[in-house]
Parts: structure tokens; sequence; C-alpha cells
């Protein structure tokens, strides 16, 4: 089975859960190196800012995994093109900077005519097999992740394989099987759009039934959310009046007060649809912990319990706005829904991981094998030992990334394990403790020297 992981780390998918979390400290680690050597043969030659970093850092194989600490890419580096290229809408410099991070090539494609992030995404995905997804930040710049069709359909997979249960554990879980079942998702926001979540989505559709997804809205509209950002930087600076908007965009500005002023009306259709249209039945709930909470208190304020058959799912991602998981929200979640606790799923993960890192019934988040984890020094980047519990900033390289580099430094601080889990599943996991780390400037950036990654982000927008 390594043998197989270490060429095809995708076929993870194809094994029984129970299988991966069960391969030895041997194997994993065989897994890892040989993994990590093959994946930086493949693509150093192909991903033009891998290569300039490798010579920057003075790598030039992986012999030990602490070799490939120095390659993790900083969280900036999939922002670091120049706003005034979103502002100006120079989509044909964008892609050239896209470009250098992927291994598919981009040099034909034509921009001609493109001036909002919505139609880059689209021509991107009619002209190549990239569907390029985003995140935002608070001043309107968004950082840009390629991944082909068939990543995202791995990405997609890995979702539906972590349901299968371990040991005893979620026993009498039912999976889905295409052409047969109907099961409705419930999605507390916007269905479509370029995020990872709003891919998902549509990804179930093709396989399980148009019109299965219910969400409050319809789209996240990539160009509005990052003038909603470029707004709010400027009215902080009383700059409003300065911003360089497109035409085009600027002509849509009343759409994000717009959206505003719907969306309460829109949630509570929603929360209708829900309760009234598929009151005992079986369905898949998707949110944050926040939000699925906030649904679930509100069904219990309205008088409503035991809303969904017990084959019912919930999945969840890690969090609450302010970092704290109140006291008895999960069994206030499962009164509502009328779903046991073997059937929600908690998961930890970003839209950088190709797949997440599951909770258990211990309350400790489980990598899968794939997933090479790093512990950094949140003060020096130096990498912490692999042995016992290691506690500061989390990094990881992806096996499964198969056309950009899956090495990424994050902004979380975390607890790293190396310790087993009274769960039984091997391997290290992290504790239920995940918190953000401050906004510290140069000292985000991963392993080894903080110049030499500027200087491979310098590169980035050379003759871009």
């Amino acid at each position: 089975m390594i043998d197989t992981l270490i060429d095809a780390p995708e076929r993870y998918v194809d094994t029984s859960y129970n299988m991966i979390f069960s391969i030895t400290d041997e194997q994993r680690e065989r897994l890892w190196i040989q993994g990590a050597r093959r994946r930086f043969a493949e693509m150093r030659p192909k991903i033009a800012m891998l290569e300039t970093l490798a010579v920057r850092q003075g790598v030039d194989a992986i012999a030990t995994l602490d070799d490939l600490a120095p390659l993790l890419f900083k969280a900036s580096t999939y922002n670091s093109y120049p706003l005034s290229w979103l502002e100006k809408g120079d989509f044909g410099r964008l892609t050239r900077w896209l470009d250098k991070l992927t291994v598919v090539d981009l040099s034909h494609v034509n921009m001609a005519g493109v001036e909002l992030i919505e139609e880059w995404f689209a021509a991107l995905a009619k002209q190549t097999d990239l569907i390029v997804c985003y995140s935002t930040t608070t001043s309107g710049k968004m950082t840009f992740l390629p991944r082909t069709v068939a990543e995202w359909q791995l990405y997609w997979r890995g979702g539906q394989w972590r349901l299968e249960p371990f040991g005893e554990e979620r026993a009498h879980y039912r999976p889905l099987v295409p052409g047969v079942d109907k099961v409705p998702i419930f999605f507390p926001g916007p269905k479509g759009g370029n995020r990872p979540f709003n891919i998902n989505l549509a990804i179930y559709e093709d396989v399980y039934g148009e019109g299965l997804v219910k969400a409050p809205s319809a789209y996240m509209d990539a160009d509005l959310m990052s003038l909603a950002g470029r707004i709010q930087e400027a009215s902080k600076r009383g700059e409003e009046g300065m911003l360089a908007i497109n035409p085009r965009l600027l002509a849509r500005k009343d759409e994000i007060a717009q959206i505003k002023i719907d969306g309460p009306a829109q949630y509570a259709a929603w929360v209708d649809t829900l309760i009234n249209a598929h009151r005992g039945q079986r369905v898949w709930v998707l949110g944050t912990m926040g939000s699925v909470h906030a649904l679930a208190r509100q069904l219990l304020a309205g008088g409503t319990t035991g809303a969904f058959t017990q084959d019912s799912l919930i999945s969840v991602g890690s969090g609450f706005p302010d970092g704290v998981e109140p006291e008895n929200w999960q069994e206030e979640v499962y009164s509502a829904f009328g779903i046991p606790a073997r059937n929600m799923n908690i998961d930890f993960g970003m839209g950088e991981m190709m797949s997440v890192a599951t909770r258990c019934p211990h309350r400790h988040y489980h990598l899968p094998p794939t997933t090479i984890p790093y512990i950094l020094d949140v003060d020096t980047d130096e990498v912490r030992p692999r042995s016992g519990s290691q506690t500061g900033r989390f990094a990881f390289f992806d096996l499964l990334a198969s056309t950009y580099w899956g090495g990424f430094v994050s902004g979380d601080q975390v607890t790293l394990n190396w310790n087993p889990c009274a769960c039984g599943r091997t391997g290290a996991y992290l504790s239920n403790e995940i918190g953000k780390i401050p906004e510290d400037g140069e000292k985000i950036g991963c392993a080894g020297s903080a110049q030499a990654h500027d200087d491979a982000t310098e590169f980035l927008l050379e003759n871009s």
C-alpha cells in the first residue's frame, strides 16, 4: 500500500479509512520522504517560483524532511501581485504572475476583453484545466490558488472519504450512493462562486443531482468581495475618493448594499425551507461550528427538535469567531436536528489543504498521512522536533498537490502531538486549541531566510 501511495498519493481515497489510519510510523516516514523527493524532482523544473526559491535557499535535493522546510511557501506568496493589477483590470500581467506558480502552461491564454476577476476565472476555466479559487483580505487583495479540475475532484472525493467510520466510531454510517441517494445539502452561505466550499458544492450536484444544494443566496461574487474590502480599507484612511476602480465594477457598488438588505429575508426563507419542506427527511448540514450552532439555537428557540432522520449528516469546520467553543453547543445541535453524535464530523483545514484533519472523540484533529506537518517556532521559524508535544506555527507539505507546490506556512498557532492518541488512529494529531498568530510582518515567513522569500516573491513580479 505504501509503495502505491508513494507513486500515486491520490489513491488514498481508494483505501479504507481504517487502513490509512493504521499505518506504522516507519511506513509513514517512508511515504513522506520519498513522496516529498518525488514532488520536488517533478515540480522544480516546472514551477518558476519553486526553482527560484530552491536556488536562493540552496536546496538541491530532499535528503531529510527538514530539507523541505525552507521551501514551504509563506502565506503571502499567492497574493504577491500589486493590488493595482486588480484595480486596473490588468489580467494579462496577473496571468503571467500565476503562470509562475503552476505546472499548467498559461502562456497561450488570451485575456483580451477581460476586465473583472470573475471574467478572469471564466477565461482560465475555458482555456485551461484550471479552476482558480480565492480567499479575501480586509484590504480587498485576494489570494489566488491554481488547481486543476482533477485536483478539485480529488479534493471532493477526500471529503466523502473522511466520512467513513473508524473502528466502532460511526459504525452505523450509511454512505451516499450516486444515482441512488438524493440527499439535500443545507449550507448557510452563498451557493456558487470560486471559494473552495462553493466548488465542492458544485461537484456534489454534478455527482448526486442538480438542485440538491440549498443555500440562502445564489453566488459569492469575487469582484464584489474585492470591492467591499477596498472600500472598507479606504474608509479607514479617509481615502474613499481616491480609489482606482474599474467603471464596470463601480457601477455595481450598490449591489453590496442590496446584498446586505436582502440577506435577512433570504436567510429566513432558507430556514423555512429547511424545516417545513424537509422535516423528517435525510439531509446533510454543512457550515462552520458557529453557523451550525446558531441555526440549531434558532430552531430550538422556535420549538423545533429532532428535525431530521438519524442517518442525516452534519459536517462543520472548526472554530467559533471568538475562538471559544460554548459549553454544550454540540448537544444543542444534536437536539435541534435529531442527528446523533456519530454522524457529525468536525474538521480542521484551510483552502490550501487538499484534505482536512477530522476530530476524534478525544477532541484531537488527525491529519491524513498524505499531509506532512511541521511546527515552526513563532519567533525564529526554526523547525520544532518531531517528538512529544510541540506548540508553534502550523506549516505543512501536501503530497496531494500535483500541479502546484504543496508547501505552505499558515497563520495558525497549534499544538502538534506525536504521542499515540487513545482513539487508536496512528500518526501525529493537533490538539483542539487552535488560534491565530497576530500579524508579525516578516516573522510570518517559512523556515529559513526571510530575505530569500522576499527575493523569490520579487521574482514573481519581474517580466509579468
